[in-house]
């Protein structure tokens, strides 16, 4: 019998408040910019722009549970999303 892999875990989104003197480093960026996968301080997050201002953030931690939140997302995105660039190729979740 197979195993499948966990669920991802649902994003849970909180005000992004960048600490004094911490770089953040924007490592990938999602189609049209809807979401930036970042490091700092050595752990991993996704960011958003706030409907307001700023910015939120979701998936905070080590690389293998943000990641698994960014795939999340960015899974999400591409299933309502097309992009106008040619250049775009769909995600592949195989």
């Amino acid at each position: 019998m197979a195993v499948s892999a966990p669920e991802p875990p649902v994003p849970r989104w909180e005000p992004y408040l960048r600490p004094r003197r911490d770089h953040l480093r924007i490592i990938e960026t999602s189609c049209c910019g809807v979401y930036e996968w970042a490091g700092q301080g050595g752990q991993f997050l996704i960011l958003r722009a706030a409907e307001s201002e700023g910015h939120e953030e979701t998936g905070r931690g080590r690389y293998k549970h943000a990641r698994r939140v960014w795939m999340r997302l960015i899974v999400e995105l591409e299933k309502g999303h097309k992009c106008k660039d040619p250049d775009d190729t769909d995600i592949d979740t195989g």
